[in-house]
């Protein structure tokens, strides 16, 4: 059996990339110094090994710094509990993994830096996760989701929760990715990062179209389309009074009797795209008095302008207020990135002058970009890019001849050779396909259980991955409670694996059962008066044709309940489930409510899940009491209402609000 440390990991991707030396950090103890805490970070969190796998669990902190940070006394608080040794040191630019089961990292993981055992479980729908010093200052903390900005790829796939950079900012989902090496890179730098690369735009000092003005500009002068040639040309920056000036305005001041002066200035600066997908963008403005800026006819930035946001600035305008040009100032402008388009772009900005008679005028800009790069970091080599279509398709279990099936949705034949099949995050080297082994275009391939050399569960995961068994390519988890089919994906290559009722190996799937069954009303957060209990309850409706026996479905979460046996439901039928269903009954007069659960529903943002006796799920709706759902519903009476019940019931779109305080049951 292949047990796969980091070290190896890093040999093998270095290895397989032709990239000769190892990849492993090495940590060296260093005399403690003057360190700044700060730099300590929360880096990784492997919350939903494959399987559910507990004892894989991992949390990664690094030091962002150049100096060693002792941290004794330190704790990690809230998902789980685990205070650092005595003597415990982080040395500049080191990685620590605080894990569950150092006995079970020590096999799996290999000689890494390491310590544990922590208490508690990394929750798999996300939870609250806090650095403390030991002192009990907050050093860094976060509260990742299974969803959202959030990877889905770190939830039970086999890749763990990487950040991107160590310094990004932790609570944000958009700042992590799931990790494409088979359970992480626990003790060591993340298999990819991030890191911005500038991108400048329009440089400071380039040329310029201008117009005076002596009057209003035609009033499409900030759109692309808009015809500038009969403007003057000159080199940024505009003004005078301050001998800086590439293009000098020497008939701007007023002076009576021989110059009327003008108090505006509009320039255009025409440019070129290639890409727009940026990170950031930022507009550096040298300005004296105020200026207006517009991206492709939109307003992106205003200072010193008179009037409000996105008004037009006539050429008698003066700015609202002085300001001197002292060098750029740095405005950004990242919101804009969406008016930025491929091909041509114009930035046009007007500048203002504080008075006809000011003694002085300046507006020099300048605009730069930033995108995100996936590379390497201070002499690193990321893992090499797997762009394998081939996935995990079918499962069947032991008491159903154990199998697993692969699929290749791609156009072209692929070639698994050296790849490696697991039905553990343990051994992800399990199987490993002999030398010549190709999947067709659209073909399947059947791995039998003897094949494997181990049973397989009823319950558990299938990871399938590159040569060496490092690089993820697929995992899948999968839960048989039946032995009336194997658990497969519907259409092929889509969504996760479902029973189905009708194996197909080698051929493509049958489809999960569809009972029609969608959660059609709910009262998350009821009005009350002070000491009263919530009663909520939400409501099931029957959209088929056909009765459906509820027996053994079952709520899994928001609220935990199982739906009594012989429960069942015709069509165009509803039923109320509720946390008192006496309250429930005797608030609307009406009867036939089950329900009884002791756990209350939310009342801000929470994912209800109703999963069939097969153990698939039915439906589920993640509601939220900001975005597109109805406001009224967070407390204020009403309930939360399907508009139609064919309606995708995920998106808060398709609900209202009750006109009163619901219909449970009608």
């Amino acid at each position: 059996m292949i047990r796969l440390s980091h070290a190896v990991v890093a040999r093998r991707w270095s290895a397989h990339a032709g990239l000769g030396e190892s990849l492993g950090l090495l940590l060296i103890l260093t005399a403690f110094s003057a360190a700044c805490p700060s730099d300590i970070r929360i880096n990784e969190i492997h919350y939903h090994p494959a399987g559910k796998d507990e004892a894989l669990e991992f949390v990664e902190i690094c030091n962002t710094g150049s100096e060693s940070v002792d941290i004794t006394a330190w704790r990690l608080f809230g998902a789980v509990s685990f205070t650092f040794p005595t003597g415990t040191t982080i040395p500049p630019a080191g990685y620590l993994a605080v894990v569950k089961d150092k006995t079970v990292a020590q096999e799996v993981f290999g000689d890494i830096p390491l310590v544990g055992d922590f208490s508690g479980r990394l929750s798999d729908r996300g939870e609250k996760l806090v650095l403390s010093d030991s002192s009990g200052r907050i050093i860094d903390s976060l509260r990742w989701k299974n969803g959202g900005a959030w990877p889905k790829g770190a939830d039970g796939h086999g890749g763990s929760l990487e950040k991107k950079t160590p310094r990004s900012e932790s609570d944000w989902g958009d700042n992590w990715y799931s990790s494409p090496v088979v359970n992480g890179t626990p003790g060591s730098i993340n298999s990819r990062y991030a890191t911005t690369q500038p991108v400048v735009i329009v440089e400071k000092g380039e040329e310029w179209r201008y117009f005076k003005g002596t009057t209003d500009p035609p009033s499409e002068w900030t759109a692309v389309s808009f015809d500038d040639t009969g403007w003057s040309r000159g080199n940024a920056g505009f003004g005078y009074g301050d001998d800086d000036d590439a293009t000098v305005l020497d008939d701007m001041q007023f002076v009576e009797g021989s110059q009327p002066g003008y108090s505006t200035v509009y320039i255009r600066k025409k440019f070129s795209l290639e890409e727009t997908d940026f990170v950031r963008l930022t507009l550096a403005v040298d300005f004296d008095d105020g200026f207006a800026a517009y991206i492709n006819g939109n307003e992106v930035a205003r200072y010193n302008a008179p009037g409000a946001a996105g008004d037009p600035v006539s050429h008698d305008s003066i700015a609202s207020g002085s300001h001197e040009a002292l060098g750029p100032v740095d405005f950004d402008i990242s919101a804009a990135i969406e008016y930025l388009r491929q091909g041509e772009n114009v930035l046009a900005i007007v500048g203002l002058n504080v008075s006809l008679s000011s003694s002085d005028f300046s507006l020099s800009p300048s605009l730069e970009a930033a995108k995100e790069v996936w590379g390497p970091a201070a002499g690193e080599e990321p893992p090499p890019e797997l762009d394998c279509p081939v996935v995990i398709n079918e499962v069947a279990p032991s008491s159903l001849g154990g199998w697993i099936e692969l699929y290749n949705p791609g156009e072209a034949q692929w070639d698994l050779s050296g790849y490696h099949l697991s039905i553990s995050p343990r051994d992800p080297a399990l199987y490993i396909f002999p030398e010549g082994t190709t999947l067709a275009a659209e073909g399947f391939l059947v791995v039998n259980e003897a094949d494997l050399g181990e049973s397989i569960p009823s319950q558990g995961s299938v990871l399938l991955s590159g040569p060496g068994g490092v690089i993820l390519v697929d995992g899948q988890e999968f839960a048989i409670s039946t032995d009336q089919g194997s658990s497969a994906r519907f259409p092929d290559a889509s969504g996760p694996l479902q029973v189905v009722l009708t194996s197909t190996p080698g051929e493509p799937n049958a489809a999960p059962p569809d009972w029609r069954i969608v959660i059609n009303e709910i009262m998350y957060h009821p009005a009350t008066t002070p000491g009263e209990t919530e009663s909520e309850w939400l409501e099931l409706l029957n959209t088929g044709s056909e009765t459906v026996d509820l027996s053994d479905w079952r709520f899994t979460r928001g609220i935990t309940y199982a739906l009594p046996e012989g429960t069942a439901l015709a069509p165009g039928e509803y039923l109320v489930v509720a946390r008192d269903p006496a309250a429930v009954e005797s608030a609307y007069g009406i009867s036939g409510v089950i329900g009884g659960y002791a756990s209350g529903l939310k009342n801000d943002d929470e994912v209800i899940v109703l999963r069939d006796r097969l153990g698939n799920v039915a439906d589920f709706v993640h509601y939220a009491d900001d975005g597109r759902w109805p406001r009224g519903a967070d407390g204020a009476g009403p309930s939360l209402e399907l508009v139609h019940p064919g309606y995708e019931n995920r998106n808060g779109w398709a609900w209202s609000q009750s006109a009163g305080t619901g219909t449970p049951g009608a």
